[in-house]
């Protein structure tokens, strides 16, 4: 399916990883809407019924969903250029956002703040 045509035509965005990089001002913009986004690597094959196995396993180990908003936007816009990768760099936002900490194995992510754990 067509980038142009999915932002436009559906319920949520779902894009491969090339796309979101490619196209990353418009779906965080989509995001902060509340629209949902689908980020893949187009190689994962999850089954049948993975949002109910997702959503078992988010409550069974207490995790929060945390949304998008524009301070997290606008903060990605402020952060130097360590990481190229538009994706962790909008988790670095939220994080420093949210003083949340990131389990990550990225060592350029320590570059942006001290809240990685690995």
């Amino acid at each position: 399916m067509n980038l142009a045509n999915n932002l436009t035509n559906t319920a949520y965005v779902n894009v491969t990883i090339h796309e979101a990089k490619t196209h990353l001002s418009r779906l965080i913009q989509k995001a902060i809407h509340g629209e949902e986004i689908v980020i893949s690597k187009g190689k994962l094959h999850l089954g049948n019924h993975w949002e109910e196995k997702l959503e078992e396993e988010r409550r069974a180990n207490r995790f929060h969903w945390l949304d998008l908003a524009p301070r997290h936007y606008e903060a990605i816009i402020t952060l130097p250029r360590h990481h190229k990768d538009p994706f962790d760099r909008m988790l670095i936002a939220q994080a420093q956002c949210e003083n949340l900490k990131i389990l990550s194995c990225d060592q350029k992510l320590s570059l942006y703040t001290e809240g990685i754990v690995w």
